[in-house]
């Protein structure tokens, strides 16, 4: 059975929050293959993932907010809010099924405290749902114009907490405050719909029009990193100079494990593309081709790839892009699907001691070693707390879905 976990490289166990780690695993290239995690998932448009191992999507045209819990591949999502139909597409704070959404695009997820921040597309606004009770109420109800992709960023300090919108109908990148709700421009960019951030929170990363552009957080200086931003550059190139390339409506956008690279869903060419991170930016093709379908494998279709995360699979070892595969209403349903890209491979902590040898078994603890063949040794007190403060910076992405 297919189970979705959110890993880290630190540890070799899949870590959430605050969660001490000791050793570090390793993530490497491996052959690219799509399964697909849920094959029903109505007109899934965006996804994350939470704490739990979750799924939940926001569907546009039923204007609702749906699970898929942990493990489960083929029973109907759960309603979690929303009228889940196209006849129930208004605004309304409420919980559970009273609430109403219009054409809901973007959602992120705050791990540690359990919400989800949806951008409401339609009603102009970014809502946040309490996933433990359901209540749905509005985050942010003015300025904004057609927001559509969200992502949540939580600095190692753990405060100062922010959202990043792509606020589509303003042609702009906003940055709001967790503790303020009050939304400020980051840039002006025409035709921005989903982002990403890297680990350290320096960069921001943007699908706009037909180009993939960074940001710089510090003072919000863009680059082009890949394609061209202008309405009639859509077509399907791979280069090596990432300007060269062609997208055709990219839309979700994850960095891979390391950060050294992008992984984005090119919804119209109906592929999923990577773009490395050092100059000068080459785009190549991980999965798809020029025709539509649902084959899964190493020779996969796509139909609309769309909202996507970067997570890592526990049980087959691998890391890669969850998408939401989008389906219109009324045709074959959206499904849930998994970019297989990355081979993770944890470490062995393993060693031989011979018999009657005394050593450290935890810190400050010494002990004799009865006779025995193998046993796992705890590092040093020392080291110990070295890799604590390494394993602690990793967790920024952790909050950062």
């Amino acid at each position: 059975m297919l189970e979705l976990r959110t890993v880290r490289r630190c540890c070799g166990i899949s870590v959430h929050h605050l969660v001490l780690c000791m050793w570090v695993a390793t993530v490497t290239l491996g052959a690219v293959t799509v399964v697909t995690v849920h094959p029903a998932a109505p007109c899934a448009f965006d996804l994350s993932v939470d704490a739990s191992n979750n799924i939940y999507y926001v569907s546009d045209e039923l204007c609702s907010l749906y699970k898929i819990p942990a493990g489960e591949h083929v029973a109907a999502p759960q309603l979690i809010a929303g009228g889940a139909s196209k006849t129930a597409c208004t605004f309304n704070d409420a919980t559970g099924s009273a609430a109403r959404f219009y054409y809901p695009r973007g959602i992120a997820i705050d791990l540690v405290n359990n919400l989800a921040y949806i951008g409401d597309t339609f009603n102009d606004r970014i809502r946040k749902v309490d996933l433990a009770t359901t209540v749905v109420t509005t985050f942010v109800g003015s300025g904004l114009s057609y927001p559509t992709g969200v992502v949540y960023y939580m600095p190692s300090s753990g405060t100062a907490a922010v959202l990043y919108v792509a606020d589509f109908g303003n042609d702009a990148v906003k940055k709001i405050p967790i503790a303020t709700g009050t939304a400020s421009l980051v840039v002006s960019m025409y035709s921005c719909s989903y982002l990403a951030i890297s680990m350290d929170g320096a960069y921001l990363y943007v699908t706009r029009a037909h180009a993939v552009i960074r940001v710089q957080t510090s003072n919000n200086a863009m680059t082009t990193l890949a394609g061209v931003a202008s309405d009639d550059s859509n077509s399907f190139v791979d280069s090596s100079t990432g300007t060269s390339a062609r997208f055709n409506y990219p839309r979700g956008i994850a960095l891979v494990a390391n950060d050294s690279a992008l992984v984005v869903a090119d919804r119209s060419n109906l592929r999923i593309r990577r773009v490395e991170l050092t100059a000068p930016y080459k785009v190549s093709t991980m999965s798809g081709s020029s025709t539509s379908g649902t084959a899964d494998g190493t020779s996969a279709t796509f139909r609309e790839p769309t909202g996507g995360k970067w997570y890592c699979n526990v049980t087959m070892l691998q890391c890669g892009f969850l998408i939401a595969d989008y389906g219109d209403y009324g045709a074959p349903a959206s499904a849930i699907r998994f970019v297989a890209m990355e081979v993770y491979t944890p470490p062995t902590t393993t060693s031989t001691i011979a018999p009657t040898t005394t050593t450290t078994v935890a810190p400050t603890t010494t002990t004799t070693v009865a006779p025995t063949t193998t046993t796992t040794v705890a590092p040093t007190k020392k080291k110990r707390w070295q890799l604590r403060a390494w394993c602690l910076l990793q967790l920024k992405r952790e909050w950062r879905v």
